[in-house]
């Protein structure tokens, strides 16, 4: 078995899709450099509009960086879409299943105040299709200017509109829709200095404006006392009661995981889990060292 075949204990070459055609190889290239050495990347293209068919091809330096992204980045939301990662001979092979991507785990509401109490986890994550089912990027709408690019890959795990500038088609009048909240970033049973918890608060009963201070401010000072100093801290106010933190070292965030994991925060159970730091990055890029 050759590098990047399936099976093969020495792949290099990593295909990619489900890809919005208004983002560019440069920011394809930020998301997988982070693993490793890129030797080579490249997007399909319409050869008459010169438009991105949403899918390509990366080839690293070392086996073990194509390995991590493919185990990192399968799955991960980018620009509204779970990007799809495989191996390069599924598509030579038509029939080949990709990979499984991490299942989000959104809890539900939760408040101050931390308390003891059993761990769970949600359903499986459904399987997905078969390389033949790739989407190409095919979906309408306006180009990205760069400015709207640049904030794109910011917020790369979150639901915000790629265009909010889209004319939108006439409909009859309607009530307004609830407020869509951020999804968490692709979790990893790897160790990382990054942990994110889930279930700290329901933005939807909260009454105080700056409730997401105070959760910060518990947060910190329940780190600091019993498992490290925090490197960076984020409170998602728009989000399932969801937080981010960044410890100094492996061992403290490890610990952390395994002792807030299964807590209650006020009546909710919270859950931890690891995020990648190459991945903690595509949202979080002024928390690199």
């Amino acid at each position: 078995v050759g590098v990047g075949e399936a099976g093969g204990q020495g792949f290099t070459k990593l295909y990619f899709g489900s890809v919005h055609f208004s983002i560019g190889e440069e920011d394809i290239k930020s998301i997988f450099a982070p693993f490793g050495e890129v030797l080579a990347l490249s997007m399909h293209r319409d050869p008459e509009t010169g438009r991105s068919k949403g899918f390509g091809f990366v080839t690293y330096k070392e086996h073990e960086s194509a390995k991590n992204a493919l185990e990192q980045l399968n799955g991960l939301e980018l620009a509204g879409r779970n990007l799809k990662v495989g191996l390069a001979s599924a598509e030579m092979r038509p029939g080949l299943p990709m990979a499984q991507p991490a299942q989000p785990m959104v809890g539900s509401a939760g408040a101050a105040g931390f308390g003891g109490g059993p761990g769970g986890f949600g359903p499986p994550p459904p399987s997905m299709g078969t390389i033949n089912e790739l989407d190409e990027g095919k979906d309408g709408g306006l180009g990205l200017s760069a400015n709207q690019r640049t904030m794109l890959m910011q917020r790369l795990a979150r639901e915000d509109p790629i265009l909010p500038g889209s004319a939108a088609p006439s409909k009859p009048a309607v009530a307004a829709p609830a407020p869509s909240l951020n999804t968490p970033l692709a979790s990893t049973e790897v160790p990382s200095r990054c942990v994110m918890l889930k279930n700290m608060f329901n933005p939807a009963t909260e009454t105080n404006p700056a409730f997401h201070e105070e959760v910060a401010e518990e947060v910190s000072e329940e780190c600091a006392s019993k498992f490290g100093p925090l490197k960076h801290l984020f409170v998602d106010k728009n989000s399932a009661g969801i937080v981010f933190m960044k410890f100094g070292e492996v061992a403290h965030a490890a610990n952390a995981k395994q002792t807030l994991g299964g807590r209650w925060f006020a009546g909710q159970m919270v859950s931890a889990d690891f995020i990648a730091e190459p991945v903690y990055y595509t949202r979080f890029s002024n928390a690199q060292d």
